[in-house]
């Protein structure tokens, strides 16, 4: 009786307390998400043989590093009840044939180029080759230079995908309860986990990302899971980051691969859930600016989560999911103490901040952001000769930058050992200087200014290499990454809808500056006060990527994905710039949820 008493006790303090509440939410969405990923996504073994070598035991995705002809993959699955029998195959670079349980399958039918296009590869229904229980699926595969490979990926269909999704609602309604969001505000973060859900139906883990393979993001991953150890920053792309992403993705490797689920996915099942904690503490940031000003808010909410390339990068691998949870969550807690002053909230954002700088280094923006926040306050303080106010913001200075200078310590206490010990030639993007040559981009005052408007409009895609796509001008490249990111996609379609963004952001843009404009000319010094701090963070966010620009002269540092948090203070003005602005919102979200859910 005693321990049933106990239990209950237990139970209600779990349900009666926001933080015990939230922890049982995420249980719950680890168990559902674990449970219908080991349900819906067929396990694989696999084996591979290269001519004149014997045959070896490899995992999937297939990926080998040299130019060879007549290369064999086997695989072996598992055919039950869930399992779908249509798949997606992602050939690099010449699939030529393949056979499941001796039958030659026929890909007479597979669209022209498609045995051979290693981004989109192709889908191919196997009903009438696949039986129940254990199926042999033999591939043969010719790498005729560079990098070769196979990439097998069950495509599940919107019943599955739905059951997906509904595992991580409980993970959102928990975190909507934490940032205290409004009703309308969590239903529209629930319409955009759809469009998340619909656009990583149609993305294999591989497909848009930055850096994952050859020494990236996954194998970084891989490495701490193996080895319960921190890569040496030189041994590959990526490793030069900062490590707290990377442990929290072992971690997540690891129970994968206990519970024989697809690792790849599980780790993009991660930066989805780190997504929709910056989509929900961003919302409340939003809600504690405009407070009872619900059509605003909603306007404002709406932007931020189906702003087409926070939808992109929702879902990829890499240390830019963990950024933009730990900046949405110290925003969330700038804006609480920035209003009321309490030096708990000022704690906590310094610690929610250092933690981003232990996710990657761009979070240097919060601590300029921070540290002029309270330079101010006291340099008001001390104008208007307010003692106990002046040595109050001394000691909010001293404690913000303690335990901020803390965390830019350990982030880059390794990279400045390296290069002091002459290891690495850069402390601050170690990998810059193996940038190739051809994504080298003009500094100069004509890159700068004006935007190039005619190529804007015209190009929907950026590529880094290419300087039709207006890769060379430094606001081009901002906007238009800030849409697209650095990727492109397939048809007539999409290439439509990515123009009509930009239009559509243009306007926005011109209606911010008019705004701008007229707040300088009535000078309401009051509301500038009450916004300083988006207003800094604005500036510090497009200042970082422009002395990024500098700094490393390549198309690939002017790229969006570096400041996407920036999208939150210019959703707060867009809200504020009237109702065509509010229309246009709307449109920009309506074309971004039409791009991704028809692909």
């Amino acid at each position: 009786m005693k321990l049933i008493s106990r239990a209950r006790s237990v139970t209600r303090a779990l349900f009666s307390n926001c933080a015990g509440r939230f922890f049982l939410a995420v249980v719950i969405s680890i168990t559902a998400v674990s449970s219908v990923l080991a349900l819906t996504w067929p396990h694989l073994s696999a084996r591979t043989q290269f001519p004149g070598s014997p045959s070896t035991i490899t995992s999937m995705p297939w990926q080998f590093h040299h130019a060879s002809i007549g290369n064999v993959l086997e695989v072996g699955l598992n055919v039950g009840w869930l399992t779908t029998r249509t798949w997606q195959i992602i050939p690099d670079d010449d699939l030529r044939s393949i056979t499941i349980n001796g039958k030659t399958v026929a890909l007479n039918g597979v669209r022209p180029g498609g045995l051979g296009d290693y981004t989109y590869g192709f889908q191919i229904d196997l009903s009438a080759y696949l039986v129940d229980g254990h199926n042999d699926i033999v591939f043969r595969l010719d790498n005729h230079g560079g990098d070769g490979g196979l990439n097998l990926r069950p495509v599940l269909g919107a019943v599955r995908w739905s059951l997906i999704g509904l595992a991580f609602l409980p993970l959102l309604l928990g975190l909507a309860r934490l940032f205290r969001l409004h009703i309308a505000q969590t239903i529209v973060l629930c319409l955009a986990l759809v469009v998340l859900c619909c656009y990583w139906a149609a993305t294999p883990w591989g497909m848009r990302s930055h850096d994952v393979g050859g020494g990236g993001h996954m194998e970084y991953i891989t490495y701490v899971a193996t080895r319960s150890a921190l890569p040496n920053p030189m041994e590959g792309w990526t490793f030069y980051h900062p490590p707290v992403y990377y442990i929290v993705g072992a971690v997540v490797w690891v129970w994968a691969h206990w519970l024989s689920l697809p690792a790849p996915e599980c780790i993009q099942a991660l930066s989805l859930a780190l997504w929709l904690v910056f989509l929900t503490a961003s919302a409340g940031a939003l809600r504690l600016a405009l407070r009872n000003r619900l059509q605003a808010l909603f306007f404002a909410t709406v932007t931020v989560a189906f702003w087409p390339s926070g939808i992109i990068h929702g879902l990829r691998i890499g240390n830019d999911a963990a950024l933009y949870a730990a900046v949405g969550v110290a925003t969330w807690f700038m804006i609480r103490w920035w209003q009321t002053r309490r030096r708990r909230d000022l704690l906590y954002f310094a610690a929610s901040s250092a933690l981003a700088l232990l996710c990657k280094s761009n979070a240097m923006v919060l601590l300029g952001a921070g540290g002029l926040l309270l330079v101010f306050i006291a340099a008001s303080a001390l104008i208007r000769r307010k003692r106990h106010k002046w040595r109050r913001a001394l000691v909010d200075l001293a404690i913000f930058s303690g335990v901020t200078g803390f965390g830019f310590a350990l982030s880059f206490a390794v990279r400045i050992y390296y290069y002091l010990h002459r290891d690495i030639k850069n402390w601050f993007i170690s990998n810059v200087d193996s940038l190739g040559g051809s994504l080298r981009v003009p500094v100069d005052i004509k890159s700068f200014l004006p935007l190039d408007i005619p190529t804007f409009l015209t190009q929907p895609w950026l590529e880094t290499g290419n300087d039709a796509t207006g890769r060379w001008n430094f606001w081009n490249y901002l906007l238009r990454s800030s849409l697209s990111g650095e990727f492109s996609f397939p048809g007539t379609w999409h290439r439509v809808l990515a123009i009509l963004w930009g239009i559509v952001l243009l306007a926005l843009c011109l209606l911010a500056l008019q705004r701008v404009a007229s707040d300088i000319t009535h000078r309401q010094g009051r509301s500038l006060y009450r916004q300083l701090p988006w207003l800094l963070l604005t500036l510090l966010w497009i200042a970082s990527v422009a002395a990024l620009r500098v700094k490393a002269p390549f198309a690939c540092s002017n790229d969006f994905r570096y400041v996407l948090p920036v999208i939150v203070p210019a959703a707060l003005y867009w809200a504020g710039c009237g109702i065509f602005a509010r229309m246009l919102v709307l449109i920009m979200a309506t074309l971004s949820a039409l791009f991704f859910v028809a692909l």
